[in-house]
């Protein structure tokens, strides 16, 4: 068309095996006709393909990968072209609806787009199992088979409830013998995805590899989050599954001067309470008992020390409620100490890795 007026017009009707295609795949094959056939109007030239059918219009914004088997092959015809395919509501399109009655009887009744065995050896599925997915398809996934066959409605409420899960790929669904197919991965039916599960999860490769190893075959809404489940809930899996790394130890500076900067913890032995001093310097260690576990009694046990090696000019202690009280905060201002906390739930960032 130039403009809104029709210049040339061709059609034809479909042959018996693509009668049989999904909506969107008779679309493609109407794109792929009538680029052939008016390879000479349009080769070397931009395009615009008008189409009534949105999903198509999606589907050639993503990668030719993402694409169903047999619409690929049609794209990969349409690559000599510069088309950009947009959408337009059927009863927008009066000249194609109208022309398109006046259809040519087709003489050739074999598609080259209807290869079946060269798409199944592209599948990493064995023949046994191929049967096996294709039973309980036809019966437990028939909504989805003819919501493809027929077309997609316009919004997802107007979908089947069964059939909504798969809204946000239905461009990339098709139907191949009797199998409905997600690009190059095979839908599965809910019956045997306990089974997939398990086939996917025998080799205990880990959350990233089952999901990587599944994602090559086969497809199902929420798949991801079925396997992340089945990793998690899987003893042998935590056991040996990849640890955080340890944060890396980070040495306090040798200060200049001894007894300049100390660390004081407490602790126990033989059920009696202890008080810990210890010079970052020399190492010396200091230990005084403790009546009470309170801020006045490490205040009376540290003056003693204080007033044997002097008054250091920094003291690193745990969070623990004496150190971080209001009346040990006040001692060490008032003789010129600088008080420093480390996290007490940390042992190695404790002084001296002490806890």
């Amino acid at each position: 068309m130039q403009g809104e007026h029709a210049i040339a017009y061709a059609s034809r009707s479909l042959t018996e095996t693509e009668k049989r295609y999904a909506q969107i795949e008779k679309e493609m094959l109407s794109i792929v006709f009538s680029a052939t056939k008016f390879h000479r109007y349009i080769y070397g030239k931009e395009v615009k393909v008008y189409n009534d059918h949105k999903p198509l219009e999606q589907l050639f914004k993503k990668s030719l990968l993402s694409a169903p088997m047999r619409i690929r092959k049609m794209m990969i015809r349409l690559q000599w072209y510069d088309i950009t395919v947009i959408y337009r509501k059927g009863k927008e399109m009066q000249v194609s609806d109208t022309l398109s009655r006046a259809f040519l009887q087709t003489e050739n009744q074999h598609s080259e787009f209807d290869r079946q065995e060269d798409m199944i050896n592209m599948l990493s599925v064995s023949i046994d199992k191929y049967a096996e997915i294709k039973s309980p398809t036809q019966t437990e996934l028939s909504a989805l088979h003819k919501v493809i066959i027929d077309g997609w409605p316009d919004t997802r409420s107007e979908t089947p409830v069964e059939v909504r899960p798969y809204w946000d790929s239905r461009d990339q669904l098709s139907v191949l013998d009797g199998i409905i197919y997600k690009g190059l991965r095979l839908v599965i039916p809910p019956s045997l995805r306990g089974n997939m599960l398990e086939l996917i999860h025998k080799s205990h490769l880990g959350m990233s590899k089952c999901k990587q190893r599944a994602r090559e075959v086969m497809y199902w809404p929420c798949m991801n989050s079925d396997i992340d489940s089945m990793v998690i809930n899987c003893t042998q899996c935590n056991e040996y599954q990849k640890q955080q790394p340890a944060e890396p130890l980070k040495p306090t500076p040798t200060p200049d001067l001894p007894y300049s900067f100390v660390g004081c913890d407490l602790f126990d032995f033989e059920s009696k309470k202890y008080l810990l001093v210890v010079d970052y310097y020399s190492k010396y260690i200091d230990v005084a008992p403790l009546q009470f576990e309170n801020a006045k009694a490490i205040i009376e046990a540290l003056k003693p020390i204080f007033a044997c090696h002097g008054i250091p000019v920094k003291l690193r202690s745990d969070n623990g409620p004496q150190f971080s009280s209001n009346e040990f905060k006040k001692f060490c201002a008032s003789i010129g100490i600088e008080s420093e906390t480390a996290s007490s739930k940390n042992s190695r960032k404790e002084p001296l890795g002490l806890s």
